[in-house]
C-alpha cells in the first residue's frame, strides 16, 4: 500500500499564517441558527444571523425540507442548464 501524501506544504502555510497572527479559526455553532445559540460551547444572543424571520426552525419548513430530501436527495446532481429544473422549482 502506498502512503497518502502528508501535504506538508499546506501545514507549513497554515503555520506561517498562525505565526503572522492572521490565521482565523472559524467558530463552531452547535445549535439551530436562531436568536439564541451555542457557539464555541457558550450561550450567546445571535445578532448576526440572516434568519431574522425565524423561518429556519419553523416546524412546517423543516418538515417540508425533510420530505424534499427524502424524495430528491441532498443535491441537484448538476447545474440546471444541464439537467433542468426540478418539478419543485416549477411549482414555486
Amino acid at each position: 500500500m502506498s502512503k497518502v501524501h502528508e501535504l506538508g506544504f499546506l501545514k507549513e502555510k497554515i503555520q506561517e499564517l498562525k505565526d503572522q497572527g492572521v490565521y482565523r479559526k472559524l467558530p463552531v455553532l452547535s445549535t439551530e441558527n436562531g436568536p439564541e445559540i451555542i457557539i464555541n460551547g457558550k450561550s450567546a444572543i445571535n445578532l448576526s444571523s440572516n434568519n431574522y424571520l425565524g423561518f429556519a426552525g419553523h416546524p412546517r419548513l423543516k418538515k417540508a425540507a425533510i420530505e424534499a430530501v427524502e424524495k430528491y436527495g441532498a443535491g441537484s446532481g448538476a447545474v440546471r442548464t444541464i439537467v433542468g429544473n426540478m418539478d419543485i422549482h416549477e411549482e414555486m
